[in-house]
């Protein structure tokens, strides 16, 4: 007994490793005929009686919708799979699996039509059952070479899981397709036999079918592990500074920037080859006489798959393609200009800290204390009491001067000539001394930052104050998203700086030049401004300190990836985005990008570390002292006369 189940069950095992490797072998029986596929095979494969094998079918097909959590069925058939048919719509009645059937000769000559209508109902997930034959499986070709006449608008390739169940004996079972012709990613055959069903799925890897021993999302569909699986797009971008710099090497043209370093990654993670296009027209996409142009009208033609560029989202764009968020990074309307050194170096370096009218407030508060103390010092009672003899109006004249003096060097934290006898010039030497302490504090932390931080004042600060300036002119380019933004703007300094604009080309036809390069020349020379998105980026790299930058005007424009409208690329680079996003890459990427690669020198202006302080930056302060050595040497003179004058007069 022992002995024969042994020898039965090694004949099994011979018998199954035969009906293997003869699978293995009649993969391409399928032929071409006039460059069409042919799906019949006119001679039987296996006998089957379907009836003792449909449980087992309707079993497998249960069993992959659920591994694949598949919410939606699509169930087309023809005359040769009825009686699958209707075992299987009872047992979607029982589970309550929403589905919708489709009879193929009702949609003779119009299966493209029915494919198309699927993939707009059930995109991204599509998930179709063929029950039949010879007429379900054309629909199968079709659906094959769908998505290369579909003008980039479907994808059934990636998007679309097929369970093939052959209704007939005639039915060429493991030659659908030609296996070197199939792009269709997700294809999985059940197939009865003599004894048992089995179920077959394609591999890309080695292009053949493969029987699947473990019912796992990743063994019945082994496609999906590998993203795009490979396929080529084709990239739109636009030369920007930083973005896509486009290098020719003797004909070699290659690419670097943000765009590159983008699609480099988009592509490992999606796993798909791609090549970068430019529009011919080189421009970014307006609206011109009804018509697109440039990286938008590419895009409306379908000629490519997506737009990496720096591509503003606007109200008008996003009407006609698909913007994808979030967005790369936000730029703001802005102007460059010549930068203007305003640190004075001269003799009044000394008086920057306050401004004039402080000096004059100061001077009057010091006469001011010094009435207060001789009046208060003079009617008080103590003083009259302790005072026995007038005093001259020249004593007066001097007490009172050496007051003045005694007040004035208390806000230089050095005067001590003020001795009150009284409480009430007590109090009022305290509040004085409050008051010049912090004075002098305050002249002596502004008066180090004058003289140890270089200061530049803008011409203007924003939009408004410039387009009120006079002898400025500023200009733009006249085919950007800039000049729409001012042509088309209803702020009023928007539209008063684009009316300037076209009254400043009457003569002068350099403001609306198509070379960056142009407008920027002029700003070096001068009492000129380029108005563009982004130029705080310009100024950032630059290799000099020559620019200025205001970047309030507008923000808010955002930058962002671009595809057609209703891509069914969407959902993957979707995905994509939001990976980025989450880990903080994008975040990352955009401060590379707007990375300081000026001049250490260039810094100064822009933070608060220190310049090196010249002898032009403290000369003011060597004439003050200079000033009073000749001051005093005056007041010595004029004492020493005064003096000879009273001892001639005594004698």
């Amino acid at each position: 007994m022992s002995a024969h189940f042994h020898k039965m069950h090694f004949l099994g095992l011979v018998s199954f490793s035969i009906y293997v490797i003869v699978m293995s072998i009649i993969f391409p029986v399928c032929s071409h005929e006039s460059g069409r596929m042919n799906f019949v095979n006119k001679t039987t494969l296996f006998d089957r009686e379907y009836s003792t094998k449909h449980p087992r079918i309707l079993e497998l097909i249960a069993t992959i919708s659920d591994i694949m959590s598949w919410m939606r069925l699509v169930v087309i058939y023809d005359s040769h799979g009825l009686n699958l048919l209707w075992d299987f719509y009872d047992s979607v009645e029982t589970q309550y699996t929403p589905a919708a059937f489709f009879d193929v000769h009702d949609w003779k000559g119009q299966e493209t039509s029915l494919l198309l209508m699927i993939h707009k109902q059930y995109f991204p997930n599509i998930s179709i059952i063929l029950f039949g034959g010879h007429d379900v499986l054309n629909l199968l070709a079709i659906a094959n070479t769908l998505d290369a006449r579909s003008n980039r608008s479907t994808d059934f390739s990636h998007k679309s899981f097929w369970i093939f169940v052959p209704g007939d004996d005639n039915t060429c079972v493991f030659s659908v397709l030609n296996t070197d012709q199939i792009v269709l990613e997700n294809i999985v055959i059940i197939s009865c036999f003599e004894s048992s069903v089995g179920v077959f799925t394609f591999t890309l890897s080695n292009r053949r079918f493969a029987l699947v021993r473990t019912y796992t999302k990743s063994s019945l569909f082994p496609n999906t592990l590998y993203g795009f699986n490979g396929r080529h797009f084709i990239i739109t971008s636009h030369v920007a500074p930083q973005f896509f710099i486009k290098h020719n090497d003797s004909g070699n043209i290659t690419y670097s920037g943000y765009a590159k370093t983008f699609c480099d990654a988009m592509s490992r993670f999606l796993n798909f080859t791609y090549r970068f296009v430019e529009p011919e027209d080189n421009q970014w996409g307006n609206l011109v006489n009804g018509s697109w142009d440039g990286l938008v009208a590419q895009m409306i033609r379908r000629e490519v798959d997506m737009a990496v560029a720096e591509l503003t989202l606007t109200p008008d764009r996003e009407g006609v393609v698909d913007f994808i968020l979030p967005p790369f990074f936000t730029q703001g309307l802005g102007m460059v200009f010549r930068k203007e050194d305003d640190s004075t170096k001269g003799w009044l370096n000394i008086m920057q800290p306050f401004q004039l009218q402080v000096y004059y407030v100061l001077f009057s508060a010091a006469v001011g204390i010094c009435i207060v103390f001789y009046i208060l010092e003079k009617v008080n009672p103590v003083n009259k009491d302790n005072t026995h003899h007038k005093t001259s109006p020249a004593t007066e004249f001097v007490g009172v001067s050496n007051l003045f003096l005694s007040v004035a060097g208390c806000l230089f934290l050095g005067g001590d000539g003020i001795r009150p006898r009284t409480w009430t010039g007590r109090v009022l030497t305290f509040s004085l001394w409050l008051f010049c302490v912090v004075i002098a504090a305050t002249y002596s932390g502004n008066l180090t930052a004058s003289l140890s931080v270089r200061r530049e004042k803008k011409p203007f600060n924003s939009l408004e104050e410039m387009v009120e300036l006079e002898g400025w002119k500023w200009g733009v380019h006249p085919s950007t998203l800039t000049a729409a933004l001012l042509r088309e703007a209803k702020r009023a300094d928007m539209r008063k700086a684009w009316n300037k604009i076209l009254e400043f080309n009457k003569s002068d036809p350099g403001v609306l030049s198509t070379s960056a390069t142009e407008h920027i020349d002029r700003v070096t020379k001068g009492k000129y401004a380029y108005i563009s998105l982004d130029p705080l980026l310009f100024k950032l790299s630059r290799n000099d300190c020559t620019f200025d930058t205001i970047t309030n005007v507008l923000a808010t424009q955002h930058v962002a990836l671009a595809l057609p409208t209703d891509s069914p690329l969407t959902p993957e680079i979707q995905r994509f985005m939001f990976h980025l996003f989450d880990g903080g890459v994008l975040k990352r990427w955009e401060q590379a990008r707007y990375k300081d690669q000026r001049p250490k020198e260039c810094l100064h202006s822009d933070s608060t570390e220190l310049k090196a302080m010249y002898l032009d930056d403290i000369k003011g302060a060597f004439a003050a002292l200079g000033f009073g050595v000749v001051f005093a040497l005056s007041v010595l003179i004029c004492e020493n006369t005064l003096r000879l004058f009273s001892k001639l007069k005594g004698a």
